[in-house]
């Protein structure tokens, strides 16, 4: 491969460009919130909604508020519990506009599908480009308002004003389970997790705070909790959260058992579910080999150039994401892997989106990739 890149397509054309960038520099070196955009902000108005949306994308901005209302209705009756305020739902039309948000000041990751910033009861997320993505967020989120407006009477009804509240597990995993149910990728993370002996016990949640796979466990253990001892004890979780100063105790009190009893019982399910499969199937450690050893590789592409077999594929082996190449075969030991791109280091390849976009390599070796370039998506050749 040349060194080499051609600019062939801008995937997404924002409709303002700001000139003089705002930079906020309170963040952490090098990485400020940049406001390429100013949005014509206007409110539609629902029963329960004040949706916030701009021109461009009042079609969306009308889809997204039959299904929030339609998800407020469903929660309504499954907590018994109505929000007694208006609930502002502030949409975007990409991933790249809502980075550009000020309702939060801090910078907003690639991972987040959205946020409910429950200091002003603000719901804020954007459309990915799914109908079932942008349904699943908004119930997601939605689940929040209406747990914590649940917990919140609940405390107040009872006089309690400094319990420590629901853990994050619990709070993650029931908007997810009471968002999808339980669906095909909480099923493959779950099930990796307990094949690889990945999984990490309720008891030792601090470790994963935060993480995808928290979300997912969270998950798992609501369904767990729902199937075993009836959907209704994960209201009464949350109808007995002022009972208790620890959730493990207010689990104990609400389904017979504390953390450490529930992990023996769930865990041990999950192995009763899943080990039967490596009956027929492999663990892919057991019958393949590895050939990166280094940091998070994704997007392999497989080619030949020159006679020879090749990979390019992402990693962030070393604090960034670069794109790299390695050579498959031969009886060298010596690491031939080698950078073709360097991401994250200027504003031409802000980003590779590393579990999102793929790469690829056509029949004439040309190296074929996406990556954020100021306000928009860029697609490069790499020849």
């Amino acid at each position: 491969m040349r060194a080499k890149l051609l600019s062939v397509a801008v995937i997404s054309i924002l409709s303002v460009a700001v000139t003089n960038t705002t930079l906020q520099a309170q963040y952490y070196f090098g990485r400020n919130k940049i406001q390429y955009d100013k949005f014509d902000w206007k409110i539609m108005r629902t029963t329960h909604f004040d949706v916030y949306f701009y021109p461009q994308m009042r079609e969306l901005a009308e889809v997204g508020a039959a299904l929030a209302e339609e998800a407020y209705a469903r929660l309504e009756s499954k907590l018994n519990h109505n929000v007694t305020r208006r609930i502002p739902l502030i949409l975007y039309s990409s991933h790249s506009h809502f980075q550009q948000t000020n309702t939060v000041s801090g910078m907003i990751p690639e991972g987040v599908g959205g946020f409910f910033e429950f200091i002003k009861g603000r719901v804020v997320l954007p459309s990915n480009g799914s109908i079932h993505g942008f349904k699943h967020v908004i119930n997601h989120e939605l689940v929040h308002v209406f747990t914590r407006s649940k917990m919140n009477r609940v405390l107040k009804d009872h006089r309690k004003t400094t319990y420590p509240g629901m853990p994050l597990w619990f709070t993650e995993g029931i908007a997810e389970y009471w968002s999808v149910g339980w669906d095909s990728q909480a099923d493959m993370i779950i099930k990796d997790a307990i094949l690889s002996g990945h999984l990490v016990p309720l008891t030792n949640m601090e470790y994963i705070f935060g993480s995808f796979l928290m979300y997912k466990e969270g998950q798992a253990i609501c369904r767990y909790i729902s199937d075993t001892f009836g959907e209704e004890k994960l209201l009464q979780l949350i109808e007995n959260i002022w009972k208790e100063p620890r959730f493990s105790d207010v689990m104990k009190l609400t389904i017979g058992l504390n953390y450490k009893e529930f992990d023996e019982k769930w865990i041990y399910d999950l192995k009763k579910k899943y080990y039967p499969l490596l009956e027929k199937n492999d663990a892919p450690h057991m019958v393949t080999k590895a050939i990166t050893k280094k940091g998070i590789n994704t997007k392999p592409a497989a080619f030949t150039k020159g006679g020879r077999e090749w990979v390019a594929f992402v990693s962030n082996r070393v604090g960034y994401s670069n794109i790299y190449v390695k050579p498959l075969g031969g009886r060298s030991t010596k690491d031939q892997t080698k950078v073709v791109v360097k991401g994250e280091r200027t504003s031409e390849f802000e980003s590779f989106h590393l579990l999102r976009s793929k790469i690829d390599v056509d029949n004439r070796g040309r190296l074929i990739f996406t990556s954020k370039s100021g306000d928009s998506d860029v697609l490069y050749i790499y020849d």
